[in-house]
């Protein structure tokens, strides 16, 4: 097969259904990852603007142009939200629109009213510069640190493109092509195969996006009770002993508290799982409200839960806990026609200059069996 400019085309065009129909399927398997159905819809745009870059001895010559330009302005524009909105970053659409259109309506002016061929490609050449500018910062200023491996990456594959886009406009066509970019010679062919190779680039570029967002993910969600959206105990023990060592180590207090829901088999009994699953979910929400950045919080098993308190001393603790305990007991929880009451046990403890994570919440458990013991409903410190 010769490696002329419409096989090229055709070729890109190929790749691109290819390209497209990955992303698309991978999004229907993958639907909360939202961002690869902008890049889907980005790289069918490229692959119509490779279509119409194909088709330009078959079509009226202005209508390629236009059209083909337009859809790869859309794709670059469709790309760049995909990569914003992969680092928690919203793109605002006016400006990329305001680009598209001043784009689009340049290359229709040097293609209607001052024909030139050279004038296009370097247009062209700096719409994909500052697609690829916008992308890498994007990437390199706001990529979230758990997932700095892939946006560096990515970044290195979208640098590429930019310098091959910069170094583009250098490349002079052959003699005697005119304005006719079909008989731009070896250059505009290069720039074909070359675009192709990144096309696919991009691709490995969002696949180790969307890989190491998935495994950030499934890292977290391990980490995280279902019902609550607290830290599980595993995760708790984790990040505790983390805490408890950090405070340690520069001479602060660390303080626990773990609660017990009163009389919760009862409500079980009563209302079934629902109502003690709304019972846990009103009541996690009501400690996570009064916590302090730093503090640690978990459903710790069943109707437990535990707050760490980095930096606070037992007094302190104590006091928190009598607060959070008179606020539990004032709330209602709304249950089909019935509202339901609740009340918590805590048991108090600060760590010691020893004391192992593990041990602590020992200790806090003797201190919240002692607060049972007497009654329930009562803090108990020690």
């Amino acid at each position: 097969m010769r490696l002329d400019i419409p096989t090229l085309g055709i070729i890109g065009f190929l790749i691109g259904i290819a390209l497209s129909v990955g992303f698309t399927l991978l999004g229907l398997v993958l639907p909360r990852q939202r961002v690869l159905r902008l890049w889907a819809a980005g790289f069918w745009m490229a692959t119509l603007g490779a279509l119409f870059a194909g088709l330009r001895n078959q079509i009226d010559e202005g209508m390629s142009v236009v059209l083909g330009n337009l859809f790869i302005g859309i794709s670059g524009a469709l790309m760049l939200a995909g990569v914003s909105r992969h680092v928690d970053r919203p793109l605002r659409w006016g400006p990329p629109v305001t680009f598209i259109a001043l784009f689009v309506a340049a290359q229709a002016f040097f293609e209607y009213v001052v024909p030139s061929l050279r004038v296009r490609l370097h247009l062209f050449s700096v719409q994909m510069v500052v697609w690829d500018a916008c992308t890498v910062w994007m990437l390199l200023r706001h990529g979230p640190q758990e997932l700095r491996t892939s946006c560096r990456l990515a970044a290195v594959v979208f640098t590429c493109d930019l310098l091959f886009y910069a170094a583009r406009p250098f490349m002079p066509l052959a003699p005697g092509s005119g304005e006719d970019a079909m008989h731009g010679g070896t250059p505009i062919v290069a720039t074909f195969v070359i675009g192709i190779m990144l096309a696919l680039g991009w691709f490995i570029a969002f696949m180790l996006l969307v890989a190491e967002r998935l495994a950030v993910d499934l890292g977290r969600l391990a980490r995280i009770d279902g019902l609550t959206g607290l830290l599980n105990r595993g995760a708790l023990i984790e990040d505790g002993r983390r805490a408890l060592a950090h405070c340690r180590a520069r001479g602060r207090p660390f303080a626990l508290l773990i609660f017990d829901l009163d009389y919760f088999k009862k409500v079980n009994d009563t209302y079934g799982h629902d109502g003690g699953d709304a019972l846990l979910r009103q009541f996690s929400t009501l400690i996570g409200a009064v916590r302090d950045p730093g503090t640690l919080l978990s459903r710790y098993g069943g109707e437990e839960f535990v707050l760490a308190l980095p930096g606070l001393t037992l007094g302190e603790a104590a006091v928190l806990a009598e607060d959070m305990r008179q606020a539990v007991a004032a709330t209602e929880v709304p249950f089909g026609k019935v509202r339901l009451s609740m009340t918590t046990s805590i048991g108090v403890a600060v760590a010691d200059a020893t004391q192992s994570f593990e041990e602590l919440i020992a200790r806090a458990d003797e201190a919240l069996y002692k607060a049972k013991a007497a009654g329930r409903n009562q803090v108990f410190a020690c």
